[in-house]
């Protein structure tokens, strides 16, 4: 990156349950925390990116968000690349188009009422999300990220060779990194009687393996440095350190090796932007729609080494204070499904010092690492406290 960007502002709504509350109202209330946050005024912002739905499919989403915001601006996009990297590459576009002068201040923003968007007694049908694949998919069963993720998962155990129940540690350390944070759904504790009796919904992955949808939004402001410079903004500015992605297809049909998916040559390409290596990091924040997601996003990324993730989630490791702090806030599997752009929340809030309880001492570098469909395509962006 040329002279780059900076988050200033983070925001984000209650995540749980909202009867009433639509896709558009949430993210709305995440977008005016966020803006708030930075201590600037709703005018100032002249570009918007926001993910729509994906529960219930929408079309041009980002310009019903304009005018339900009440805001006239150049730039509005509704932007998707799969999971958290679609928030990795609205940061890309947000400072080329800062670099180019076209725009100084955006927010980017996701959130929906996928928990409770259907009326009281409704059945049938929804308005289904294709991904390109089904044809090949659906005739055998393997229709949906379920089953997708529950085949890499026993690759994984085969590969390994580990036991059946193998995720539970990952799957606990997530809950006990939620018990802390006051805005996480699901925070209580659980034990491994508990786990075990938990239902197996595609092998070996339990209920407790999965990350339950929610309501909830969530929002950044990004900035150029020169705009945090002159207003001297209240909270330290968060910069963009280095992004990689790769993008290897749309299907679990054309899906590499564990080992061979996108996480190589998007980390590669990150760390080589920012100048640093897996040893920098100080926490990291993983699209974990699964507790499998976790593992091969770690060990690809060269956080641990193949294998290890469970023996390191086991000793506390993945803890805020252990010595490879993940999902602070819980993750998609305790805090609730809420996209993975409340991954990108909690890098700034802890890079700021904000994290209360669970605070990592003295956090400067953050790695945000993310996938879309069966790992179909990969990212990681990392981020550095200050330097504007």
């Amino acid at each position: 990156m040329r002279d780059g960007a900076v988050i200033v502002g983070i925001g984000e709504t209650r995540v749980g349950k909202h009867p009433g509350r639509s896709t558009v109202g949430l993210q709305a209330e995440a977008v005016i925390r966020a803006i708030r946050d930075a201590g600037i005024e709703r005018s100032e912002v002249d570009g918007l990116y926001a993910l729509g739905p994906y529960a219930t499919g929408s079309s041009m989403h980002a310009l019903g968000l304009v005018e339900y915001l009440g805001m006239r601006i150049p730039h509005a996009v509704s932007y998707d690349v799969g999971g958290t990297v679609t928030f990795m590459g609205m940061c890309l576009a947000a400072t080329a188009a800062i670099e180019e002068g076209r725009i100084e201040v955006a927010v980017c923003t996701f959130g929906e009422n996928a928990a409770t968007r259907r009326a009281p007694q409704s059945h049938g049908f929804d308005r289904k999300m294709t991904m390109n694949g089904e044809e090949y998919e659906l005739p055998f069963g393997a229709g949906s990220p379920l089953i997708w993720y529950g085949l890499m998962a026993q690759r994984y155990l085969d590969r390994y060779k580990l036991p059946q129940d193998a995720f539970f540690p990952i799957a606990l350390a997530l809950r006990k990194n939620a018990s802390l944070n006051e805005n996480a759904a699901y925070r209580e504790l659980y034990d491994k009687a508990a786990y075990d009796k938990s239902p197996m919904m595609a092998e070996p992955l339990r209920r407790l393996d999965s990350s339950p949808v929610a309501d909830g939004g969530g929002a950044f402001v990004i900035c150029s440095k020169r705009f945090a410079r002159e207003r001297r903004l209240k909270h330290t500015p968060i910069s963009v350190l280095g992004v990689g992605m790769e993008a290897t297809g749309s299907s679990i049909l054309h899906m590499p090796d564990m080992d061979q998916t996108g996480f190589e040559a998007a980390g590669r390409e990150a760390f080589a932007e920012a100048g640093l290596s897996p040893e920098d990091v100080d926490l990291v924040t993983i699209h974990d729609g699964f507790s499998i997601s976790i593992a091969m996003a770690l060990e690809t990324l060269g956080f641990c080494g193949p294998g290890e993730t469970v023996e390191l989630a086991a000793r506390g490791g993945l803890a805020y204070d252990g010595e490879r702090p993940v999902n602070t806030h819980g993750g998609l599997m305790s805090q609730g499904h809420v996209g993975g752009v409340l991954h990108v929340v909690e890098a700034v809030r802890q890079l700021r010092g904000d994290a209360g309880s669970r605070q990592i001492r003295d956090a400067r570098i953050a790695a945000i690492c993310g996938n879309g469909g069966p790992f179909a395509v990969c990212g990681m962006m990392l981020l550095g406290k200050g330097s504007c």
